[in-house]
């Protein structure tokens, strides 16, 4: 028995699907809010920014409560680079292009929470990357709902269980 192999550009056309499937009503939209952890956190930033793959679906971010990534790429992910390196060994090791959700920053993002650990100990770049495209929502394109959490002292996979328990709180004062 062979396991089918699903290219991350796959699971990026794939996951908006998944984010869409309580979708009865408008008012019940307005109540589904879509997070994901690390790679998750990527693919949350990319289906919330990049129109394209909720239109797919019949749908837009907008549509949506907000969107909560966590610990996410907000450059191209790794993933893809390490993909497209298989046929062009040029491929460089960093690139912000259409699967970047930097690249995809716009006056009408929809309502969105970046958490990420300490820049101390996190993944290296990834709370500046964060940093910056909350930064490029708030300020150069002036979106009122765009918040940038960084939890003291946790890592990569350390600042997920407080970043589900703020989650959490949020969700219940909704």
């Amino acid at each position: 028995m062979s396991a089918i192999r699903i290219t991350f550009t796959m699971q990026l056309q794939l996951f908006p699907g998944y984010s869409t499937t309580l979708r009865n009503t408008a008012e019940m939209q307005k109540k589904i809010f879509v997070s994901g952890h690390s790679a998750g956190g990527y693919l949350t930033a990319m289906v919330a920014l990049d129109k394209k793959y909720l239109k797919t679906f019949g749908h837009s971010p907008k549509e949506l409560a907000g969107f909560y990534p966590v610990s996410g790429q907000m450059s191209t992910h790794f993933q893809i680079l390490a993909e497209r390196r298989k046929s062009d060994p040029g491929t460089p090791d960093f690139s912000i292009d259409d699967y970047a959700p930097l690249r995809h920053a716009s006056a009408d993002a929809p309502p969105m929470i970046f958490f990420c650990g300490d820049p101390a100990v996190e993944w290296p770049a990834r709370v500046e990357e964060n940093q910056l495209l909350a930064a490029r929502l708030k300020y150069v394109y002036k979106h009122q709902e765009i918040k940038f959490i960084s939890i003291p002292l946790a890592g990569h996979g350390g600042c997920l269980p407080p970043s589900i328990a703020i989650i959490n709180r949020l969700l219940k004062r909704k």
